[in-house]
């Protein structure tokens, strides 16, 4: 996840994929998901653009906090999404 730092519009990718969730499967905690990685993406853009940090800012504490998140979220809402497809399979047999 730290090339998200070197290359914060990556984070879009994500994004992307997490909203077509979303949209093609239904799934409503994707929606979430990829509005958190839009958010994320414009914030990081802001560190790389030097908007947000005017000088070194290579020690970024903030990243502790967001990346567990970030991946915690990825997590629950793929599973949500194994759910819902198990279910949908099950109930068309």
């Amino acid at each position: 996840m730290a090339v998200f730092i070197e290359f914060p519009y990556g984070g879009l990718i994500v994004a992307v994929f997490f909203l077509l969730i979303w949209r093609l499967a239904d799934v409503k905690s994707a929606a979430v998901t990829g509005v958190v990685w839009l958010g994320y993406t414009f914030y990081e853009a802001l560190f790389y653009l030097r908007i947000l940090c005017q000088g070194d800012c290579n020690i970024r504490l903030d990243l502790l906090l967001i990346y567990p998140a970030l991946i915690a979220l990825m997590a629950a809402t793929l599973v949500h999404w194994f759910i819902i497809s198990r279910r949908k399979k099950i109930s068309e047999k």
